[in-house]
């Protein structure tokens, strides 16, 4: 997502579903799959519910750990999730948001 920055550095990630028009956006607390600890966050737009967003999150990974990746997840509104990109910390956790 541009102009935004995450904890590695980059743009936030975000994956795109099939629903634009939701008003719902799921962030997950991506974990590294060996430590546990925070790694980054994944933004999930496009998704009815956080079921079907998860889904999608979980096709990204070949290497069967995708579920060890998964922490917190955070199903806020499109308005909540502006907040949070411009007033919350996109360097740690959102489930301290």
């Amino acid at each position: 997502m541009k102009r935004t920055e995450g904890k590695d550095g980059d743009h936030v990630d975000v994956y795109i579903g099939p629903k634009p028009e939701s008003d719902k956006v799921f962030i997950v607390d991506q974990v590294d799959a060996s430590s546990g600890k925070f790694d980054e966050h994944k933004v999930l737009l496009g998704f009815a519910t956080k079921e079907q967003a998860l889904q999608c999150y979980m096709k990204a990974f070949s290497d069967g750990k995708a579920s060890e990746r998964i922490g917190a997840v955070k199903d806020l509104t499109v308005g909540e999730f502006k907040h949070w990109l411009a007033c919350g910390d996109t360097s740690k956790p959102i489930d301290a948001f």
